[in-house]
């Protein structure tokens, strides 16, 4: 699985939760849609990591110290994201998004169901198959931040 510098970087960051297609493909099915095949049948061993929790100068000067790369102009960072790490180790890649309200990203994460994510909010939808790359980034980012807007009222 994760190579083990990469799972030390997780179990040392602080509290790092998965979210993104790995999450969302281990999601109950309903009687209309199926996470595991939709989205699971499409996570290889290379499919990104993606980890979240919440801002702060110890968890951003320890990614710094293990050798990830900062990203705080990443395209997709949607009003809730301070910065983005990255790092590969053999073929395997860890993001971590840090957020200034990690609660509100939760709890809007986790009332996402799993078709949403599917159709609107994963870049390798359907629905973006021929947008161009900063358009997809454009138009998840958009949504999430209404999702933050309803979750916040």
């Amino acid at each position: 699985m994760i190579p083990e510098p990469l799972k030390r970087d997780i179990a040392n960051v602080g509290y790092a939760k998965l979210f993104g297609s790995r999450s969302m493909a281990v999601r109950p099915s309903s009687a209309s849609f199926d996470p595991a095949w939709s989205i699971g049948r499409k996570i290889t061993n290379t499919t990104d990591w993606d980890f979240s929790q919440q801002y702060s100068e110890e968890a951003h000067n320890y990614l710094i110290s293990v050798g990830y790369t900062h990203h705080d102009n990443a395209d997709y960072m949607d009003d809730l994201t301070v910065a983005v790490y990255s790092k590969s180790v053999d073929d395997y890649r860890v993001h971590f998004a840090l957020h200034n309200n990690e609660e509100l990203f939760r709890r809007v994460w986790d009332s996402i169901s799993a078709e949403f994510y599917y159709k609107f909010l994963w870049k390798r939808s359907d629905l973006y198959a021929f947008e161009p790359r900063l358009n997809v980034k454009k138009s998840i980012k958009e949504i999430m931040n209404q999702l933050y807007e309803t979750g916040a009222a």
